[in-house]
């Protein structure tokens, strides 16, 4: 791995866990009550040609790249998704709430940090769309949304929804493509469905966990870096494996 490419990789690891939203998220075509659960979701992603084409200085691109989030909605409403990072035997976790709040853990530095006026983190797909079999056991209903921007790179987004779990999306692919060249791949499946409501380390608020010291975002990145810096190469989320 070089150089370069340990930087990307260190500076998104950052990025995700603090500060940014990487999900692709859908406003709903109409409301529909959905039961409690907790599930898995498994996000993939892999470049193309057009990454290391159209993006100076990537010469060797860090994907394809698995991680493991854990999302899970209680019988208020509330929804979460919890990601888990163990670097170099150290865990992080963040939760991203729906009301648009953030809270990361961080073993590491003994610290925690909360954000809030985050874009929204929204539980459900789309409601509407045509109906396109059963993934995971669920009817699901299938969309697709196109979007160019103004370079003329085009984004296509493909959904299979469950209209019985409140319209959460099951399965996602996204392609991303610039003058001819893939730029990126990424899909989404939702796994281990279990209705019922979930633990509470999936709403935790913060406030139980004792010893640590509550800091801004930009002060945990101070903190945080020297950390990633020192184990570049080896305390990097391990990738999923997915089957």
């Amino acid at each position: 791995m070089n150089k370069i490419t340990k930087a990307i990789l260190i500076a998104g690891i950052l990025a995700i866990l603090g500060n940014v939203v990487v999900n692709v998220h859908h406003a709903r075509a109409q409301a529909i009550a959905s039961p409690a659960f907790t599930a898995t979701q498994i996000l993939t992603n892999r470049a193309g040609p057009g990454h290391g084409a159209f993006i100076a200085g990537t010469t060797q691109s860090p994907f394809p790249v698995s991680t493991v989030r854990h999302v899970a909605q209680n019988s208020k409403g509330q929804f979460s998704i919890v990601q888990e990072w163990g670097l170099g035997g150290v865990n992080m976790r963040r939760i991203d709430y729906f009301d648009g709040t953030r809270l990361l853990i961080d073993d590491m530095t003994k610290t925690t940090v909360h954000k809030t006026g985050l874009k929204q983190t929204n539980e459900g797909g789309r409601c509407d769309g045509v109906f396109d079999g059963q993934v995971q056991g669920y009817d699901v209903v299938y969309n697709q949304q196109v979007d160019t921007l103004d370079d003329g790179e085009q984004i296509t987004d493909q959904m299979w929804s469950a209209p019985k779990l409140g319209c959460h999306t099951l399965r996602e692919y996204t392609l991303d493509m610039h003058e001819g060249m893939v730029m990126y791949e990424a899909t989404m499946n939702l796994v281990n469905i279990t209705i019922g409501d979930p633990d509470f380390h999936y709403f935790d608020t913060g406030d139980t966990i004792k010893g640590y010291t509550e800091v801004t975002h930009e002060n945990w990145i101070k903190m945080a870096t020297p950390y990633f810096n020192i184990q570049a190469g080896i305390a990097l989320p391990r990738p999923a494996v997915v089957q």
